[in-house]
C-alpha cells in the first residue's frame, strides 16, 4: 500500500514537519526544564500542573482529523489531504514557536548539554511517531482507520513532548555525570595546583553581596578571584576553577548555595574553605527545606568543613537564631566569630547606622576600637553584609586601615539595589535579583529615602518566590509595609500575590494606587507613559521566565 507516489510526498513531508516541530517544542521547553537546572521531577510539577500542555497545535491538528472523517464520509478525502494538512499545521506552528534564544527574560543557553538533551529526545520524538504512522500506511486497514491512527500519532506526540525531554535526560544521566566527574577532577587538581586561600560564604540571604564586598577588599590587596553573580553549584563552581583561576590569585572567594541537606558538603569537599560566613538561617528557599531547622543544618554544613581546616567561621548572629549557632558549632564555638548589633565584647559589633542618599554608614566595635564605616551602598541590611566582609577579610590578615578605606570605593552590586539617579528622569533602584523578605523591607526604606517632596513612590513588584507555607503570611507583611511607603504599587501576576494586595489596600492612604499586570512588559509600559522625573521607582524582583512567562502552547 505504501509505494512511492503522492502520499508517500505528502507523508514525508508530514514527518519533515513533524521534526521541525518537535526541534522547535524542545528548545522552548528547554528554557524551563534549564531553569530548573534540569532536575526531572520539578519539571514534571511543572507539566503536570498544565502550564506547558499543548493545546493550540493539538486543537488545530483534532479539526484536521475531523475533517477528515467528513472526506472520508462524503468520498471526497484522501490520506494525501490530511498528510498534508497535518504538516501545513506543524510546520505552521514549528514558525511560530518562540526562539528562547533570542527571546525570554533569561535567555537559554544553548550548551552541550542543551544539544545533547535535544539530540536524543527529537530522536525518541521522530521514531515514536514514524513507527506509528509506518504501522498504520503499511497496514491493510481501510483509508478512514488509517487516518484515525495518523491522527491519534500526531496528537500524542504534540503532547508527548516534554516526556521525551525527560525520558533523554535520564537516559543521558549516566554520561553526564561521568562528563561533571572528569570536570570535577579537573577543577579540584587545577586547585591544589594554585592553592589560593579558600572563602567561602553561605547564607539564605546576603551571601552574593557579601561575596562581591569581600572580593573589592581583597582585590586591592592582591589578585583574587571570586565566582561570579548568583553561580553557586557544584558545576558552576568548577566551570570558573577550570576557566578562570590563575597561578597569581591568592584567595578564591566560593558563594555556596544549598538546594537541600548535603548540598554544602558536596562544595565545601571541592572547594575546602580556610575560613567561611554564614549571613542568614531564613525563610528564603523555605518551599525546598520545608523547615528552617533543616535550612540551618544545611548551612552550618561549610562551618563543619571550615571547622576540620582549623579556621574560623564568621556568622551574621542578627539573621541567625543563637540556638542553631550553638547546636551547630559544638566544641568550636571559639571559633566562631560574631557580628550583630548586640555583640558581646569578643564580637564585632554593628552600631550608629545611617542610611543617607549617599549610601551607608556605621560604626564598627571591635577589641574596644570603634571604626568608622561607610560606603557607597544603598539597603540598611547591607551593614551587616559589610561587617560580615570585614570581618572575613581582617581573619585573613588585611590590616583595618585597608579595609576602611577599600570600602569607600565599592561598587553597587547590579540588581541588588542598585540606585541610578539620572538628572530629568526617575530615580531607579534596581532590586531585581533580591526575593527575601529582609530585603524587601530594606528596599522599601531605600525607597522611602530617595526623592523629594514631588516624588511619587512607585514600586514595581512580583513578590517574592519558594517561600512555600510562609507565602501568604510574608507577602501581608511586605504589604502592610509597602501601604506605608509606597505611593503606587505595579502588581505583576497578581493571582500570587492575594495577601500582599489585601494588605496593600486595607492599609494605604486614599489616594494611593494599585495597578495589576500581567507581566513585566505591561507594567512597564505603564510606567513609560506615567512615571515622571522626579519619580522614585523601585523593581523589586524579576522572576525568572519559569514563573512569569505567559506559556500558551
Amino acid at each position: 500500500m505504501f509505494s512511492f507516489n503522492i502520499l508517500t510526498i505528502s507523508v514525508y513531508a508530514m514527518f519533515l514537519a513533524y521534526a521541525y516541530f518537535s526541534f522547535a517544542r524542545m528548545r522552548y521547553l528547554m528554557l524551563f526544564f534549564q531553569q530548573e537546572e534540569y532536575d526531572d521531577n520539578r519539571f514534571m510539577k511543572m507539566v503536570s500542573s498544565g502550564k506547558l500542555i499543548d493545546r493550540k497545535a493539538t486543537a488545530a491538528c483534532v479539526v484536521v482529523y475531523l475533517l477528515g472523517l467528513i472526506w472520508f464520509e462524503i468520498g471526497v478525502g484522501t490520506l494525501f489531504c490530511a498528510s498534508f494538512l497535518f504538516a501545513a499545521v506543524l510546520l505552521a506552528f514549528a514558525l511560530a514557536e518562540p526562539n528562547p534564544i533570542k527571546v525570554g527574560k533569561k535567555k537559554l543557553g544553548f550548551t552541550s548539554r542543551v544539544k545533547r538533551i535535544i539530540a536524543v529526545a527529537e530522536f525518541v520524538s521522530l521514531f515514536v511517531f514514524i513507527s506509528i504512522v509506518y504501522s498504520a500506511l503499511s497496514s491493510t486497514a481501510s483509508d478512514y482507520a488509517t487516518h484515525i491512527w495518523i491522527s491519534l500519532a500526531v496528537v500524542a506526540c504534540v503532547q508527548l513532548q516534554p516526556i521525551f525531554m525527560v525520558a533523554s535526560n535520564m537516559t543521558l544521566d549516566p554520561y553526564e555525570k561521568k562528563n561533571q566527574k572528569r570536570f570535577y577532577l579537573e577543577a579540584k587538581t587545577k586547585l591544589n595546583q594554585v592553592n589560593p586561600k579558600i572563602i567561602a560564604i553561605t547564607g539564605s540571604y546576603g551571601k552574593t553581596s557579601t561575596k562581591q564586598v569581600l572580593a573589592h577588599i581583597l582585590s586591592s590587596v592582591t589578585p583574587t578571584l571570586a565566582t561570579p553573580g548568583s553561580v553557586n553549584t557544584l558545576m558552576g563552581i568548577s566551570r570558573i576553577i577550570r576557566e578562570k583561576l590563575l597561578p597569581e590569585h591568592k584567595f578564591f572567594i566560593v558563594e555556596m548555595g544549598a538546594y537541600g541537606p548535603g548540598s554544602i558538603e558536596r562544595l565545601c569537599a571541592l572547594t575546602p574553605p580556610d575560613v567561611g560566613a554564614i549571613t542568614a538561617v531564613g525563610m528564603a528557599h523555605y518551599e525546598r527545606f520545608k523547615s528552617v531547622d533543616t535550612v540551618a543544618k544545611a548551612k552550618f554544613e561549610l562551618a563543619q568543613a571550615v571547622f576540620a581546616k582549623g579556621g574560623n567561621v564568621v556568622v551574621n548572629a542578627d539573621a541567625v537564631d543563637a540556638k542553631y549557632i550553638e547546636e551547630n558549632a559544638g566544641d568550636n564555638l571559639d571559633k566562631v566569630a560574631i557580628v550583630s548589633a548586640n555583640a558581646k565584647k569578643s564580637g564585632y559589633k554593628v552600631k550608629k547606622i545611617k542610611q543617607t542618599s549617599d549610601g551607608v554608614s556605621f560604626v564598627l566595635s571591635k577589641d574596644g576600637e570603634d571604626i568608622d564605616i561607610s560606603a557607597p551602598l544603598f539597603g540598611i541590611h547591607q551593614c551587616h553584609n559589610i561587617a560580615v566582609a570585614f570581618a572575613l577579610a581582617e581573619e585573613l590578615g588585611v590590616p583595618r586601615s585597608t579595609i576602611v578605606a577599600a570600602l569607600k570605593s565599592t561598587p553597587q552590586s547590579a540588581h541588588r539595589l542598585d540606585v541610578t539617579k539620572i538628572v530629568g528622569a526617575p530615580t531607579i533602584i534596581d532590586d531585581a535579583y533580591n526575593s527575601n523578605p529582609v530585603g524587601f523591607a530594606s528596599a522599601l526604606e531605600v525607597m522611602k529615602l530617595l526623592g523629594n517632596k514631588k516624588s511619587r513612590r512607585i514600586l514595581v513588584t512580583p513578590g517574592m518566590v519558594e517561600l512555600g507555607a510562609q507565602h501568604d503570611e510574608q507577602h501581608a507583611k511586605i504589604g502592610e509595609l509597602a501601604a506605608s511607603i509606597a505611593d503606587v504599587v505595579l502588581a505583576i501576576i497578581p493571582e500570587r500575590l492575594d495577601s500582599f494586595i489585601k494588605a496593600y489596600e486595607t492599609n494605604k492612604s486614599k489616594d494611593a494606587e494599585l495597578h495589576k499586570f500581567a507581566d513585566f512588559s505591561s507594567a512597564k509600559e505603564w510606567l513609560n507613559q506615567n512615571a515622571k522625573a522626579d519619580d522614585v521607582i523601585l523593581y523589586e524582583n524579576d522572576l525568572p521566565d519559569l514563573y512569569e512567562a505567559k506559556i500558551n502552547l
